[in-house]
């Protein structure tokens, strides 16, 4: 009787694990090839950006914040596990923006059981210091940041969180501005670089999500947009991360900065990595297209109705399902991406590449026409060009008869206020002033949002 339990364990043990590998544990699943399942997710979070606390609650930024965490919430059928900020948390960084920040996420959610997990952005590091990084520790409390590993150095913006056992990196640049460029600075690649290489070589299956409020260089929706090359200007991206993040395919890149709109495809890229924007929970810009009827270069006149963000979940099998949230008009943005689970040989970085630019280019199907306006001048109405997916802007040229440019009109596509493309508008009209009708030639230029263009040319 003595040897009786050795005899058990030496057949209950193999049983045992054979069952495991039947049924398949948890972190086993991670990395398979299987499609994403939405009966077994892991992870459910937000993802925002420039959400932009100040007291004057101008744009209703107050209001805005509070509803894009409640449709988290509804999204994640209330199992929200975190809430990811890529940075522009506050406008300036004053302790009231920092303290209004933080009790409109307590009027949502308690952070002990929906975690959020933050990067700073230009508008939250003042002066381009690390001083206002320990405001926002202070006044958030310690339930703030349980999540937080002990590898992560909170007063320097570096952050390695674990959530429902997927980690969250964050990372603060060294400068927002030199010479049109972020510059992240040999510290924090260094530390970057160290906290990947150990939990990837670990964890193999498992995306890595890596917040930093500006772009790496050349990736998704304006992460090649430069303002200047001079010393003090604000820059929108960073070349120095793409020498860390290469090195793993495990990287998704969670950006802000530039408030440009989801509804673009481009917000995804894949290369070495996979790359999102996040979009802008305040207001909306644009890339500067000299386009009409601007409030500035690159904001519009109605950038105000405009909130999004995304809804992201990860699978037991380590795909992840991300949906554009278009908050504004309480809804999601066209169909949701899906990343497969990371491969070691890279394959699921090939479904949302730049070869997706290859793409047919748009159509008019109906003709324009010129009116003769009461003042003289002309008036250009034209159909919307019809496209694969949503047509980004359109131009408009006004020429002599030997078809020499004699002015061009830049208009940018209503897009961002839509999450089905089929519900933009139909048609456009512009003013082109006084011209003799008889002397003139136009010619209208539609865009999708990869530049793929088609042209009409309308008659006076």
């Amino acid at each position: 009787m003595k040897n009786r339990p050795n005899v058990i364990a030496r057949i209950l043990v193999p049983v045992f694990c054979l069952s495991l590998l039947l049924c398949g544990c948890s972190t086993s699943k991670f990395g398979r090839n299987h499609a994403f399942d939405p009966n077994h997710i892991v992870f459910r979070a937000g993802a925002l950006s420039d959400i932009h606390q100040n007291l004057s609650n101008v744009d209703n930024n107050s209001l805005k914040m509070v509803a894009a965490l409640k449709q988290l919430e509804n999204m994640s059928g209330g199992k929200l596990d975190a809430v990811m900020a890529a940075g522009d948390l506050t406008d300036s960084a004053t302790k009231d923006e920092v303290g209004q920040f933080r009790n409109n996420y307590l009027r949502c959610f308690d952070p002990k059981d929906v975690t959020l997990v933050y990067c700073m952005g230009n508008h939250d590091a003042r002066n381009e210091t690390y001083e206002t990084l320990k405001t926002y520790p202070e006044m958030f409390g310690p339930e703030f940041f349980l999540t937080d590993q002990e590898d992560s150095v909170i007063n320097e913006g570096n952050r390695h969180c674990i959530v429902n056992g997927i980690h969250i990196i964050t990372v603060m640049p060294e400068n927002f501005a030199v010479y049109g460029e972020v510059v992240m600075g040999e510290r924090t690649l260094k530390w970057l670089d160290g906290v990947l290489a150990r939990i990837t070589a670990e964890e193999p299956g498992k995306p890595v999500f890596v917040l930093t409020h500006a772009m790496p260089y050349d990736t998704c929706y304006g992460s090649d947009l430069k303002l200047g090359d001079s010393k003090n200007k604000l820059g929108w991206y960073s070349k120095d991360l793409l020498d860390v993040l290469c090195k793993y395919n495990q990287v998704i890149t969670l950006s802000g900065h530039l408030h440009f709109p989801l509804n673009d495809e481009r917000s995804i890229m894949q290369t070495d990595f996979t790359a999102l924007g996040c979009g802008s929970v305040r207001f909306m810009a644009i890339e500067n297209g000299n386009f009409e009827d601007m409030r500035s270069e690159t904001v519009m006149k109605d950038c105000a109705s405009f909130s999004q963000g995304l809804y992201i979940e990860v699978d037991i099998y380590g795909n992840t399902r991300i949906a554009r949230m278009d908050f504004y008009n309480g809804g999601t943005i066209k169909e949701d991406w899906i990343i497969p689970a990371p491969k070691a040989d890279g394959s699921h970085l090939t479904v949302y590449g730049k070869d997706r630019a290859d793409n047919p280019a748009p159509e008019f199907s109906k003709g324009g026409s010129v009116k003769k306006n009461a003042d003289g001048t002309l008036t250009v109405e034209f159909a919307a060009a019809t496209d694969d997916d949503l047509i980004h802007d359109y131009s408009v040229f006004v020429c002599d008869k030997a078809g020499k440019e004699l002015r061009r009109f830049n208009i940018l596509a209503d897009f961002y206020h839509y999450t089905d493309p089929k519900d933009m508008k139909g048609s456009y009209s512009i003013n082109i002033g006084e011209y003799d009708p008889a002397a003139i030639s136009i010619k209208v230029v539609a865009r999708d949002s990869w530049g793929n263009e088609c042209e009409e040319s309308i008659v006076p």
